[in-house]
């Protein structure tokens, strides 16, 4: 085969909080040997004879696309690993271009023997790079249990057969020989049978693979987010129509094993497998690129956000920056131990189909976590370049979010407490009414009872006695039923808000006049705090020389409105501090203006 490579995939370089010497070092020798490579290799694939020994030999045409193939591959290795080097398919590609340009080291007649011989071994391994190049996309790093056997059985196999020929062919004895004929310093004993039973086997295994990849890169295409999707589609199209036509290419090496660079369909094949593979590198460098803005973008978070952004302002800078609308952020409280979006709220951040969460730390602390598509940017990516761009907007946010959540904690807490109060006054008075207002009622009952007994007996001192008794336990009696009234009435809970309102009205020591009120039922709390709103407010304006309220209660945008207005002096203090606490406690507000009194009170409906 004319093309393959050697594994270059280096594994992510731990604490890249920021870019170390030994990284800089690395992208500087990447980018010079890549030169150097394909410098020499092109003057390698310019050399002409009578009998080709490769395939850019052959013609003009041939050449143009073989070099094009090997030159832009190289770079797209180089210019990936040189914008992110952690976890990047920089090195893979840049080995795809070393493998693709092995074969004019093969065909270099003349050349040194150790140089065309280990071309050799690293040819086929454009396959495994090719298969690796395919499911790391666009980290680097393989994710899948499946796809990481895959790989790795693989590269394998190709190693096995690749070193297996090199101890064992002797390309002098080789009948279909037509690149390197007469070097191969590996060569341990000769043995045509093994050679031909290791070509056939990896014909067939590149036809097998070849297969294998196209529908890996097509299902990756199909599974993949629509942010993902155009990153995905760039390199795994060209990959999958490389694979395709390297599969081909073995397919016709099985029918026909006298390959000539010449004749068709073997000029052919190499074409189309050389534009793929210029396609492929165009991917790769336009999606490194891409990155790139991406970092750049990232890095001036701190300038859209402002000095005092509003809550959510992060999340929504990141999804810009990213290209992922759907970006969440999350911040950790440590002393709660849990979660919380940028409005206080608690959240849960979970992994799901197609999207990754990056972990954003300080000092070992946990601060936030970042879930966004999976294939926009890599985990480690992510961090560096908030940790270093942003880190002033994730503190200022996580601490907003953190005073935010305890304001949650603190109103859910208010809530609870009045809540707990209104049903306690519920269950004092219906203690009142079912059990002090019976037993006065039977003492009341009792006493008349005994004051007729002392009337039939002519005792008249007694008969008084028993009056003002029966009297007196009739006045007790009344108080009692109104204080039980007047804590809340029963009607309140049995018929709503707009019936209680107006027996409130009816009972008011002055005149209520009754604007738009509310007829639907609301949750409990809501309703009570609304009647109080309006007791309260009657009652003390009754002691502001008011002639006349006026109360009216609406819906308005999921709230209850109550309005209560009167002619008297204005509110005390003491009265618009009772309500807003109730209010408050529901997550609402009270205005006084004079002697309006307005609240807003949730009511969840």
């Amino acid at each position: 085969m004319s093309a393959g490579l050697e594994s270059c995939h280096n594994p992510p370089v731990e604490g890249a909080s920021s870019v170390s010497r030994p990284v800089g070092d690395a992208r500087l020798a990447l980018a010079v040997a890549a030169f150097a490579t394909g410098a020499f290799s092109v003057s390698l694939a310019a050399r002409d004879g009578v009998f080709p020994t490769t395939y850019a030999s052959a013609s003009a045409t041939v050449f143009v696309a073989d070099v094009a193939a090997g030159l832009a591959l190289l770079a797209a290795g180089a210019l990936a690993f040189g914008i992110r080097p952690e976890g990047s398919v920089g090195p893979i590609t840049a080995g795809l271009g070393v493998a693709w340009l092995a074969a004019d080291w093969i065909g270099w007649d003349g050349g040194p023997p150790f140089a065309r011989s280990l071309a050799m071994v690293i040819a086929p391994f454009l396959v495994p790079l090719l298969v690796h190049l395919t499911c790391a996309y666009p980290t680097g790093r393989v994710g899948g249990r499946w796809d990481r056997r895959f790989v790795g059985t693989t590269y394998a196999v190709t190693a096995a057969i690749a070193l297996g020929r090199a101890l064992v062919r002797d390309p002098f004895l080789d009948r279909h020989c037509w690149s390197n004929c007469t070097d191969n310093v590996f060569l341990l004993r000769a043995d045509q049978d093994i050679t031909r039973l290791l070509d056939a086997l990896w014909l067939r295994c590149v036809v097998l693979v070849g297969g294998v990849v196209a529908m890996v890169a097509v299902a990756r295409v199909v599974r993949s987010t629509q942010a993902a999707r155009r990153s995905l589609l760039y390199v795994l199209a060209p990959a999958a129509g490389a694979a395709i036509a390297t599969a081909t290419y073995a397919l016709v090496l099985v029918r026909d094993g006298a390959e000539n660079p010449r004749r068709q369909p073997f000029t052919g094949l190499f074409v189309v497998r050389a534009s793929a593979l210029v396609v492929l590198a165009a991917g790769v460098s336009l999606d490194a690129w891409r990155r790139y803005r991406t970092a750049r973008a990232i890095s001036r978070l701190v300038d859209d956000l402002g000095a005092a952004p509003p809550p959510g302002s992060l999340g929504a800078a990141l999804g810009r920056s990213l290209g992922d609308e759907h970006v969440e952020v999350a911040y950790w409280l440590n002393g709660s131990k849990r979660f919380v979006d940028a409005a206080g709220r608690e959240v849960e951040p979970r992994d799901q189909r197609g999207r990754a969460t990056t972990s954003i730390v300080r000092d070992g602390q946990l601060v936030a976590t970042v879930v966004h598509d999976s294939a926009i940017s890599s985990d480690r990516d992510l961090e560096r370049e908030i940790g270093a761009a942003a880190r002033l907007a994730v503190d200022n946010e996580r601490l907003r979010a953190e005073i935010l959540a305890q304001l949650h904690d603190l109103q859910a807490s208010r809530s609870r407490i009045v809540e707990t109060a209104d049903a306690t006054r519920r269950r004092i008075e219906r203690d009142l009414h079912d059990g002090a207002q019976q037993r006065l009622l039977a003492a009341s009952y009792e006493l008349r009872l005994a004051s007729s007994v002392a009337a039939a007996e002519g005792d008249l001192t007694l008969v008084d006695r028993l009056s003002a008794c029966a009297e007196g336990v009739q006045h007790a009696l009344v108080e009692l039923r109104n204080l039980a009234h007047g804590i809340f009435p029963a009607v309140l809970t049995e018929a709503g808000l707009e019936p209680a309102i107006r027996t409130l009205a009816d009972r008011s020591p002055l005149p209520v006049e009754l604007g738009e009120l509310v007829e639907d039922r609301f949750a409990a709390a809501a309703e009570t705090a609304a009647y109080v709103v309006v007791a309260e407010a009657v009652d003390d304006a009754s002691r502001r020389a008011a002639t006349h309220v006026d109360v009216a209660v609406a819906e308005d945008r999921r709230c209850l409105v109550v309005d209560v207005c009167h002619d008297g002096t204005e509110y005390t203090p003491t009265v618009v501090t009772h309500l807003r606490d109730r209010v408050g406690a529901l997550g609402g507000r009270v205005d006084v203006n004079g002697t309006r009194v307005r609240a807003e009170i949730p009511c969840g409906s």
